[in-house]
C-alpha cells in the first residue's frame, strides 16, 4: 500500500469518518478508490456490509490518508514562522506535528503561547484530528 495510506481498524470508524474504498464492481467502466465519509450517504451501523465485507472486517479495499499539512491549513491553521508548527490566526492555539507527515504523529495542541496544554497523543488522520479539536474546545 502506499506510504500516505494504512488499513483502518474496525474500531476507527464512527460517523464523519473520512477514508477511501476501491469499487472494482463489474458494472463500473473505471475500477478506482472513491472516498467516503462513515455515516453518510448510506454508509454506517445500518449498513455494515458497505465499508466492511461480509466477514465484517477491514480489508486492503479500505484505505485512510495520513494526516498531512493540506488537511490541517483546511481545518483553520497556518504555517507559524515562530516557535510552533501551526497556529490559528487570531487565537491562542498552537499546534505541533512531531514525527513526519505520512505517518503516525504525535499531536501537541496548546493555547497561551505553549502554556496550557489541551492535547498530547497520537493522530493518524483528519478524522482523528477533527475530534480532538472538538473534544478540547478549539472547534465546535
Amino acid at each position: 500500500m502506499d506510504d500516505k495510506y494504512y488499513v483502518p481498524e474496525k474500531e476507527e470508524f464512527h460517523i464523519g469518518f473520512e477514508y477511501e474504498i476501491y469499487e472494482d464492481f463489474d458494472s463500473l467502466p473505471k475500477k478506482s478508490w472513491h472516498k467516503l465519509v462513515y455515516g453518510d450517504a448510506g454508509t454506517g451501523e445500518e449498513d455494515m456490509g458497505h465499508p466492511f465485507p461480509c466477514d465484517n472486517t477491514v480489508d486492503d479495499r479500505i484505505r485512510v490518508e495520513f494526516l498531512t499539512r493540506e488537511q490541517i491549513e483546511k481545518e483553520g491553521f497556518v504555517k507559524d514562522s515562530g516557535d510552533y508548527d501551526f497556529i490559528i490566526p487570531e487565537t491562542r492555539y498552537q499546534l505541533e506535528i512531531h514525527n513526519n507527515y505520512g505517518k503516525y504523529c504525535t499531536v501537541h495542541i496548546t493555547e497561551d503561547y505553549g502554556n496550557h496544554l489541551l492535547h498530547h497523543g497520537l493522530c493518524k488522520n483528519i478524522s482523528k484530528l477533527r475530534t480532538i479539536l472538538k473534544d478540547v474546545g478549539v472547534k465546535s
